[in-house]
């Protein structure tokens, strides 16, 4: 399971370029942490996963569903969580209208993050879909997260981070997913793009779940067959904490 490198108030001295860290409170480390460089280490030369200076407001769009739920819970303890879904939470937005995503960060103020646990699009055998089973994606799970960077990242702090969702079928399609699998890909295809051209330090992943347990259960499927939405929200943790820019964050290899 997921553990945080640092629990607790971190109290650290810069005199000596190097100086011994005081967690107060928080669990025992068993182990020094040194800081220096702006970096943290530990002696034995193992680099942590997750490093985070200061307290960050992150917007979680998608907050009440499945991941999102998992997502907030993972992140609220370090940090000032402002909760965004369509109906519901402290903001609501339709990411299908660009408006809408708008009228959001204006009502959020300064953030230090974004993380979207969101997205619609449709499964259907070819010759059923039609184009508004594939606009639906397009306008929404695509477009939608688009807009969230192209909207905000004139926005967000120095150094802050956006947190996009794909999904497995962009690698592993399977029959009924053509326009899912298209969506997908065209969010990594994104990520990677504009991780090229964001400023001020602002980075830029995707994280692609498998099946969610919870949903699969829903579904009344076997939900072994997938992934318990807590343990997916850690690699969007992985992506809001650690130093990842441009990638692809499979939930199967983190953690």
């Amino acid at each position: 399971m997921y553990q945080p490198w640092i629990e607790g108030v971190v109290k650290y001295d810069l005199s000596n370029n190097g100086a011994l860290l005081t967690v107060l409170p928080g669990r025992d480390l068993n182990f020094l942490h040194y800081f220096m460089a702006g970096l943290i280490f530990d002696p034995n030369g193992k680099k942590p996963k997750s490093v985070w200076r200061n307290e960050m407001k992150i917007i979680v769009v998608g907050a009440t569903g499945t991941i999102g739920k998992s997502v907030v819970k993972a992140l609220s303890e370090r940090h000032e969580i402002l909760k965004v879904s369509q109906s519901g939470g402290d903001v609501q937005v339709d990411l299908a209208i660009p408006d809408s995503i708008k009228k959001m960060y204006r009502a959020s103020g300064e953030f230090d993050a974004v993380v979207c646990a969101a997205g619609v699009a449709r499964f259907g055998m070819l010759d059923d879909l039609t184009d508004e089973d594939y606009g639906i994606g397009l306008e929404n799970k695509l477009m939608g997260q688009v807009n969230l960077v192209r909207f905000g990242h004139k926005l967000i702090r120095d150094k802050g981070s956006f947190t996009l969702t794909s999904g497995v079928l962009s690698q592993e399609p399977v029959v009924g997913s053509s326009a899912i699998s298209m969506v997908n890909a065209g969010v990594e295809a994104f990520v990677r793009a504009a991780s090229l051209e964001l400023q001020r330090g602002i980075r830029i992943n995707a994280v692609s779940p498998i099946w969610v347990s919870e949903t699969l259960k829903a579904m009344g499927r076997d939900s072994a067959a997938g992934m318990p939405a807590e343990e997916t929200a850690i690699a969007y943790v992985e992506s809001v904490e650690g130093q990842y820019n441009g990638k692809v964050l499979d939930v199967r290899q983190v953690g």
